[in-house]
């Protein structure tokens, strides 16, 4: 059965701010369509251009009629404003107030009482229905007289077989974020059942192939599968030299708990390098990138501020501790 996907509306909308961000989408729906709305640029180290990138070539995807830019912050305005392609330049647009808002959408539209067929089909009452919901949530978060509060708070026993790893110091919880400093990193993580939900999640992150388990592994097996799959094997592709790995280690026996995910032709490769130096080059460069975006925050933003430097002691911990092995 083919699946009719609906298609892509010609207008673009980048935006900073989620209330911004919710109100312009409603504005701008249109019935049968997708609307595409783009996250503003951050200008995150260690490569803060490289955003500007992502958002220009989503542009170039959508092939907009028009661009609305909402929320943005100047530097973030006119960085975008500069990057983008000299044809899609014409179609900018920048909304700062719910007065602009507005005059966008269809009045008669909005008349119309949510979750209604009619000519709007259905999609537009959810949309505007969810949106309600975003901007009602949103209003309370932001209330400095009748903050949100919970109703009711209890302590969740752990979960089995959940996705949190048991690493030398901490735990780790593996996030959708850019792995490997923006690198495409090879992930073999040998924890029992470690391939459900954590797969995923490495894959949003940026590696081209993911090696984990199914169901629980013993220890000897775990060592002498990964052994033979990066010695023996490793000239072949990922999910064959798995292969090979795992008949040499069960034979008949159905039993085959690894699982590789990714591109099929991926191979193992070894070249010489300082491993150290280059930890300690990457850590201080991103290190550098914290810094200068901690100067650039204005401090009356404690939340932006207090994640930056959080970030900041993360970066500086980690480089002592490669620089002390680097001088080993």
């Amino acid at each position: 059965m083919t699946m009719a996907c609906p298609p892509v509306a010609r207008t673009l909308v980048i935006a900073e701010d989620p209330w911004l961000a919710a109100q312009i989408s409603c504005a701008l729906a249109q019935p049968g369509h997708y609307l595409p709305v783009v996250e503003g640029p951050r200008f995150l180290p260690p490569e803060p251009t490289a955003e500007l990138v992502r958002r220009n070539n989503a542009a170039a995807r959508v092939r907009p009629e028009s661009i609305f830019m909402t929320g943005l912050s100047d530097k973030a305005f006119d960085a975008l404003t500069a990057r983008l392609a000299s044809p899609l330049k014409p179609l900018i647009r920048r909304i700062s107030t719910m007065a602009e808002i507005d005059r966008l959408g269809n009045p008669a539209r909005f008349k119309k009482p949510p979750l209604t067929w009619g000519n709007d089909r259905i999609g537009i009452g959810l949309l505007k229905a969810v949106g309600k919901a975003i901007l009602d949530y949103l209003e309370m978060t932001r209330s400095s007289t009748a903050p949100m509060k919970p109703v009711k708070k209890e302590t969740v026993p752990r979960v089995v077989g959940s996705s949190a790893l048991k690493m030398h110091d901490h735990n780790l919880i593996v996030l959708p974020r850019a792995l490997a400093d923006e690198r495409t990193p090879i992930i073999i993580n040998n924890a029992c059942a470690s391939w459900h939900r954590l797969a995923s999640n490495f894959f949003v992150g940026g590696a081209r192939a993911y090696v984990g388990t199914l169901f629980p592994v013993t220890t000897s097996e775990a060592q002498e599968v990964i052994i033979k799959l990066l010695h023996r094997h490793a000239g072949k592709p990922l999910p064959a030299a798995l292969w090979s790995a795992q008949r040499e280690v069960y034979g008949d026996d159905v039993r085959r708990p690894y699982v590789a995910t990714g591109v099929y032709p991926q191979r193992l490769r070894i070249k010489k390098q300082d491993v150290l130096g280059g930890m300690v080059s990457r850590l201080t460069g991103t290190l550098s990138g914290w810094k200068k975006t901690l100067a650039g925050i204005d401090p009356n933003e404690s939340e932006k501020v207090k994640a930056v430097r959080e970030n900041i002691a993360y970066y500086q911990r980690e480089l002592a501790h490669f620089q002390e092995l680097a001088r080993k």
